[in-house]
Formats: structure tokens, C-alpha cells, sequence
């Protein structure tokens, strides 16, 4: 039996990096109230500042937890089924509170940084008034274009927004679609060194777009909802231009052209 303990002993040190001389523990904040209806308070705090830790609450995930089939290699606990919708009441996955009396100006009720050679850099956050920022781009971004090329009647198909939603998928993913006017200007806002639309492949690239009702009086209205390949029937275009993020224009609906595909 004594084998079998020091064994054990030596299996629990070398999972969890435990030895007599170097225990560290965080000191647990039970919450002052029962959640409602069956909510999990878990607090997440690790940091008073940018180079500080409030150790006396904080949880530490280090990923060394035992590898288990379909999950990722962490800290488990076990299958315990969250039903959400069994009991009466509303049900929350996640969830959190703060006095709002008791927050500074400068409080966030989420923080998510990222750190190089001790610089830390904020990349998402929820402040105390529920303004949420980021760093990068916030929504689809354009990915590229499609392969095949389709005139405004969807190479007459005739299937309208929902079919035209359709053609960007099997190239770039679940959740691809034809890029709106919004995203487009949204990628060119947030572009980065290695964003698709700083791309030189694709300068001079022209593909549709879509943006929904016309801004004036002509049959500018994506051309009739992607359901009219008339030349009196117009499209909105963008042109691609890594340099400059390029520009857009209205076409006529009797051409053959590629779709932006966004996601």
C-alpha cells in the first residue's frame, strides 16, 4: 500500500506540478447570494491593471489538464450536461455581475489583451456602460471573390438573395456571403498588413455587391434583387485596389461578372 501512495504522490506531482515546497493557491470569493435559478457564478480576474495580478481572486488555465476524446486538452469537468431551459426562469451559459456604484470610470466588465516583449495591447473590450470595443475588424470582412462568374439573374436562376448568399460558401465556409456595401467599407477601414483586401492579386478585380434598396430613382436596386439580367437594370460593383482599398460604381445587370465574398 505504501508503493501504491508514493506512486501516486509522484503521478499527482508530475500532472500538476505539486511538491511540499511550492504550493500556491488562489484564495476562492464565495458569492454573498444565491444565483438565480441555477446559474454558475464564476469570477475570471486575474489582473488589477496592466502589469499587476489580484492574486487573492484569481484563476489561472494553463491547458494541463488529461486529454479526452472530441475535447480540448485543459481542465475538465466531466459530462455534466448543463440543461438550460429546465428550470423556470431565465438560463445563462455564462454569467457575471458588478455594482455598477461601485465601478470606476475606467472599469471594463471584459478585458481581452494580448502581450508582446511586456507590451499589452487591448483587443476587446466591455466597459461598465456596455460600449464594446475592438482592436480589428468587428463583423464579416472580405475574403475574395468567387470562381465563376454570374450576370444579374444569377446565370438565370432566378434565385434572389438566398441562392446569390449561396454562391460564396463553397469557396470560403459556412457563414460566406455576398459582401454588402458596409463590409466592404468595414475591411478597408480595419485592414491589416495581411488583410485579403490589401491583396495586390486582386487590384483592378471587379465583382458585385450588394446593398439592398437603390439610392435614387433608377433601377439601381441590385438588380431587381439578383432576379434581372436587363441592360436598363443596375448593380453595384466594387473594384478592388490594394493600394487605395479601391472604389465602387453601378453597372448594368446583362454583364458577367464575379461576386465579393465576404464572412
Amino acid at each position: 500500500m505504501a508503493v501504491v501512495f508514493v506512486f501516486a504522490a509522484a503521478v499527482f506531482q508530475i500532472l500538476f506540478g505539486a511538491s511540499d515546497s511550492s504550493v500556491f493557491a488562489a484564495t476562492f470569493n464565495p458569492p454573498s447570494a444565491q444565483p438565480p435559478e441555477g446559474n454558475i457564478p464564476v469570477t475570471v480576474w486575474n489582473r488589477t491593471d496592466t502589469t499587476a495580478k489580484q492574486a487573492a481572486a484569481a484563476i489561472e488555465i494553463d491547458g494541463g489538464g488529461p486529454a479526452e476524446a472530441g475535447k480540448p486538452v485543459g481542465i475538465s469537468v466531466g459530462d455534466i450536461g448543463l440543461d438550460l431551459g429546465k428550470n423556470l426562469g431565465g438560463q445563462n451559459l455564462y454569467y457575471g455581475f458588478a455594482p455598477y456604484a461601485n465601478m470606476n470610470a475606467g472599469d471594463r466588465l471584459l478585458l481581452l489583451q494580448t502581450s508582446d516583449a511586456g507590451v499589452w495591447t487591448d483587443r476587446a473590450s466591455l466597459d461598465r456602460d456596455g460600449n464594446l470595443s475592438v482592436s480589428g475588424c468587428f463583423g464579416p470582412v472580405f475574403r475574395g471573390v468567387t470562381t465563376l462568374k454570374f450576370n444579374g439573374n444569377l446565370n438565370d436562376t432566378a434565385g434572389g438573395y438566398f441562392t446569390a448568399n449561396t454562391l460564396c460558401v463553397p469557396q470560403f465556409g459556412a457563414g460566406a456571403h455576398v459582401c454588402a456595401t458596409a463590409e466592404i467599407l468595414n475591411s478597408i477601414k480595419c485592414a491589416g498588413a495581411g488583410s485579403k483586401i490589401k491583396d495586390v492579386a486582386i487590384n483592378g478585380q471587379e465583382a458585385w455587391i450588394q446593398d439592398g434598396p437603390p439610392g435614387y430613382t433608377a433601377p439601381a436596386n441590385d438588380c431587381q434583387g439578383w432576379q434581372s439580367k436587363l441592360a436598363n437594370h443596375l448593380g453595384r460593383m466594387w473594384r478592388f485596389q490594394s493600394s487605395n482599398g479601391g472604389q465602387g460604381f453601378l453597372t448594368t445587370c446583362n454583364q458577367d461578372v464575379v461576386f465579393a465574398c465576404c464572412r
